[in-house]
């Protein structure tokens, strides 16, 4: 009989688990610059909009979206 790799970060991912998880925090210097991004995304100039939802989207990768969610609902 082969043996069965078990790959538990797999498993547990699959069955979304890392949502029970608390989700983690962002620092005063990224809340700054997340509150910098969604202002600029609701900026008149067209050129800065593009660019602060080009850098939300890596931001948002980097940190988390649990982390971005509760950032947001601080700054409403």
């Amino acid at each position: 009989m082969p043996k069965v790799k078990h790959d538990l970060k797999a498993q547990v991912g699959a069955l979304g688990a890392d949502s029970l998880l608390p989700p983690k925090k962002l620092t005063k210097k990224q809340f700054e610059e997340f509150e910098n991004l969604v202002e600029d995304v609701s900026s008149r100039v067209n050129a800065t909009r593009v660019m602060a939802r080009l850098r939300m989207r890596a931001f948002v990768a980097k940190h988390g979206k649990e982390a971005c969610d509760l950032a947001f609902k601080k700054i409403k």
